[in-house]
């Protein structure tokens, strides 16, 4: 009983993924883009310790540098410390600026990617957030930052990073080391 409702849950899941990277990024071509608008392809992952940024437009970029050096794994994690924080920050601050940035910041991001990369990523995330065991291991990762390298009034607020988690992540058990 407990699978199947933790099995609907993760399709839901994934098949709201998988609508958010095909449909919001919105119309791309798997043509190789021209060398005037083409991502320039370092090779490079920031894949050794996590990173402390807190500005989400960073962490998006690290995700495609991550992406385009084919390391689906690390780019999992970069798209999912944006994401929270841009579902922080619209906690955080309830406007309307804040809940368009939370939107269209990984649509940007995704707008950069060929079908391939797509197909790719929403494997990747499919297998880290469907998988309880593993999206509770990704949740555990994504940490409340203790410095911000944006402007934030006051420090991180650990009640809105919890919820942002469970929002943007939909992390179970919030636990602290």
């Amino acid at each position: 009983m407990v699978n199947n409702k933790v099995n609907s849950n993760t399709k839901s899941i994934f098949s709201g993924l998988t609508f958010l990277l095909f449909f919001s990024s919105g119309c791309t071509s798997t043509v190789s883009p021209s060398p005037a608008t083409a991502i320039i392809s370092t090779q490079y992952c920031n894949s050794g310790i996590d990173s402390f940024d807190s500005n989400p437009e960073n962490l998006y970029q690290d995700m495609l540098e991550c992406i385009n050096a084919n390391n689906y794994q690390q780019a999992v994690l970069f798209y999912a410390k944006a994401g929270t924080l841009t579902w922080y920050y619209s906690l955080e601050e309830d406007s309307e600026s804040n809940r368009i940035r939370h939107k269209t910041l990984l649509s940007d991001a995704l707008g950069s990617l060929n079908k391939n990369q797509k197909e790719k990523l929403t494997h990747a995330l499919g297998n880290n957030l469907n998988i309880l065991r593993k999206r509770d291991l990704l949740c555990a990762r994504i940490v409340l930052p203790q410095t911000s390298t944006v402007t934030t009034p006051g420090g991180f607020r650990q009640d809105y990073w919890d919820k942002a988690k469970k929002g943007y992540l939909h992390c179970q058990s919030i636990e602290r080391g």
